[in-house]
């Protein structure tokens, strides 16, 4: 979610930590990025920007040696290393686009479980919290050091794409339409479909799983939310995946995840998403890496 105030009142609700962060989002009722102009900014936005600016990641140190762990996965990792190999997920992503102005990621402690994208410093600050509750709870128990740290990365990578969908809300003002929460699942999810990393987007739907288990123990849901419900992110994202590939992803219908009602649906719901990121994005793509379509 993005950032504009940190109100801790919703806290009184009888939820668990995690209903609220999936994607990592701080407050319930903030759901869009600040876009300050009309449709005339929509149309200057679809306009080629100069490129001054990257991704930058930063780390702090946690102080509680319970998130070492993470934190070293996460600087030890091809994704989130500091400095970035030619390879690695945030220098292909600054190779990929351009960008008006540095985004800072910053891994950190923040006193609670969560992840939010701070428009106003242009900054994305992914929890340790945050991380660990996720990886604690999809990974299995006695695993190696070196599964462990899969786990970390897998369970970050969805978070991460969740809030820069934020972020390019923001910076490249996109003229999106419906709930901004939403937007950035999808994008989520196409972007990792795009990289071609199954294991970090089915990841993702792992956690909007344990959402709707933890919504399941509430007497009265939050259809008022900014984010959709657990159930209703985990088949939209669902969707997104098999549509991509039903062949390669069968068993999410074989199994019963997703109905085959639905999935009968997916192939044309992907490929409308594809089409219209690819055509939000395209003017910002720099040129040895243009748009698909």
């Amino acid at each position: 979610m993005v950032k504009l105030w940190k109100s801790k009142s919703w806290h009184l609700v009888a939820l668990s930590s995690i209903l609220w962060v999936t994607s990592g989002c701080v407050n319930p009722l903030t759901n869009a990025s600040p876009q300050t102009g009309t449709i005339q900014m929509a149309q200057v936005s679809r306009q080629k920007i100069a490129d001054q600016g990257d991704i930058r990641i930063v780390y702090v140190q946690p102080s509680d040696a319970n998130f070492n762990a993470i934190y070293e996965a996460l600087q030890d990792s091809l994704e989130f290393s500091v400095p970035q190999e030619k390879d690695g997920l945030i220098a292909q992503l600054n190779t990929k686009f351009a960008f008006p102005r540095d985004i800072i990621v910053s891994f950190q402690e923040c006193g609670e479980a969560n992840a939010f994208y701070d428009p106003e410093q242009v900054k994305i600050e992914m929890c340790y919290e945050l991380l660990k509750q996720y990886t604690d709870i999809l990974g299995e128990g006695n695993q190696s050091s070196e599964a462990y740290a899969d786990e970390v990365i897998y369970s970050t990578l969805s978070t991460f794409f969740h809030e820069l969908g934020h972020a390019f809300v923001d910076q490249y003002q996109l003229p999106i339409t419906g709930l901004e929460e939403n937007v950035v699942d999808e994008f989520a999810a196409v972007m990792l479909l795009e990289l071609q990393d199954d294991d970090a987007v089915i990841a993702g739907i792992d956690q909007f799983d344990v959402d709707a288990e933890e919504e399941e123990k509430l007497k009265e849901l939050p259809f008022w939310a900014s984010h959709g419900l657990g159930a209703q992110r985990y088949y939209t994202v669902s969707c997104i995946i098999y549509g991509s590939n039903p062949d390669k992803f069968a068993d999410f219908v074989t199994s019963g995840d997703l109905p085959q009602e639905r999935a009968n649906l997916c192939p044309v719901e992907y490929q409308r998403r594809e089409r219209s990121w690819n055509f939000l994005l395209a003017p910002y793509r720099k040129a040895t890496h243009p748009s698909k379509t």
